[in-house]
């Protein structure tokens, strides 16, 4: 049997056992979730908006040619004749020089033994065919094992660094399992890859409001996702929910646009159905969030129900506060209860009218909101208002009857 592998051996050539490499590479990332997993690339590879692994052909590596290095360049500026606009989304991993060899070695014993069973199988003897089975079994093992620990060497391109490489030094027992694990944590502890978004890496990275001078949240994801002088985030929600973390703390506000001017500000406070993406979310900074507070107070302000009205007493109106008939002395009231019903365009006005007068003296708010269906805007289980408010209402606490 010796003697038959060993003259199956000369026979296997290298662009077969990179290929066989290929195939297991490609398998193996079919299992990966926690990146887009690309195996050899050829031709161009489209924008990346998400953590992506490319697994770089065998015959690329450290070996002195720079051949690994320009290849690593060219994925990483280029999207075929074009620059790339998303450079801070892509990872690349190759093989190690002495990993290579030893990998290529037992690949070659495994075709050896595919060879021999192929070319020999109705000649060989019962025991024969016993030991080139647990030869062939030993080094397909042999060959997961070495896939492992060959394929350890981490790349990431900067303009600033040009390329940075991290190696790995503990294995798991297959590639897809090491890329979730050990590869992903190795990411995390050397602060390339963020599963949230520290304060001060904003600031580092001006991506923090100042006064007269917002930021559009969905421009703070895209800075991070773009320019590969940031660490990677592992997904969207890596920045969404640290600025919603900041603003619920007061560290900044986060308010909502329209065409013209602001029409919500959010500071200190969960925000319903907040999408770091939508375009009309901004990043404010807290003077103007008081700014913008003081102007939604306004004493000529109409009332619910469209009356004109004041938001403060003077002295020449009647008032909630009453002065005692014959003396200075003012009537204290120990509790106010405004009910109503308002339509949905005049419910805006409820917290200028009541509840920023109201802020200092324990407001607390219960309603009742009744929507029902009609011929040209039906409430169906997956009509889009249905699932906005049904989320909502799981977001914030409140009960949802349907009937």
């Amino acid at each position: 049997m010796n003697i038959l592998v060993n003259n199956a051996l000369g026979d296997i050539k290298n662009e077969r056992i990179e290929s066989q490499i290929i195939n297991l590479l490609e398998d193996k990332g079919t299992r990966v979730t926690k990146f887009k997993i690309i195996v050899n690339p050829k031709g161009d590879i489209p924008e990346l908006k998400s953590p992506s692994l490319i697994i770089m052909h065998p015959s690329l590596y450290h070996n002195g040619n720079k051949k690994l290095e320009a290849a690593i360049k060219e994925i990483a500026l280029k999207k075929g004749n074009s620059d790339r606009i998303y450079r801070n989304t892509i990872l690349f991993l190759s093989i190690s020089a002495k990993g290579r060899t030893l990998l290529y070695n037992v690949i070659r014993e495994y075709l050896a033994c595919v060879k021999i069973k192929e070319d020999y199988q109705t000649t060989l003897e019962q025991d024969q065919k016993i030991e080139l089975k647990n030869r062939t079994e030993d080094a397909q093992k042999k060959m997961q094992h070495e896939l492992v620990t060959a394929y350890n060497q981490i790349h990431k391109y900067s303009a600033s660094k040009g390329i940075d490489t991290i190696e790995l030094k503990q294995f798991s027992d297959s590639l897809d399992r090491q890329i979730s694990t050990n590869l992903f944590d190795k990411l995390k502890d050397e602060e390339y890859l963020l599963e949230s978004v520290g304060h001060n890496t904003l600031r580092k990275n001006n991506l923090l409001p100042e006064n007269s001078k917002p930021i559009q949240t969905n421009q703070v994801l895209e800075a991070f996702l773009r320019y590969d002088d940031k660490p990677m985030v592992v997904n969207k929600n890596a920045i969404q929910e640290s600025l919603t973390k900041y603003c619920y703390n007061k560290q900044f506000a986060i308010a909502s646009r329209s065409s013209e001017d602001w029409t919500k500000m959010f500071f200190g406070e969960t925000i319903p159905m907040f999408d770091v993406e939508d375009e009309t979310y901004w990043l404010v900074s807290i003077d103007d969030f008081n700014e913008w507070s003081k102007s939604q107070v306004k004493p000529d302000e109409p009332a619910v129900g469209g009356a004109p009205t004041t938001l403060y007493p003077t002295e020449d109106t009647t008032s909630t506060v009453d002065k005692i008939e014959g003396t200075d002395e003012q009537k204290t009231i120990s509790q106010l209860v405004i009910s109503g019903t308002a339509n949905a365009l005049a419910f805006n006005q409820l917290f200028s009218s009541f509840i920023m007068p109201l802020k200092e003296n324990n407001v607390r708010i219960e309603f009742k909101i009744t929507a029902k269906s009609n011929t040209n805007y039906p409430i169906t289980e997956n009509s889009q208002q249905y699932k906005i408010v049904k989320e909502s209402a799981r977001q914030m606490g409140f009960e949802l009857d349907e009937e």
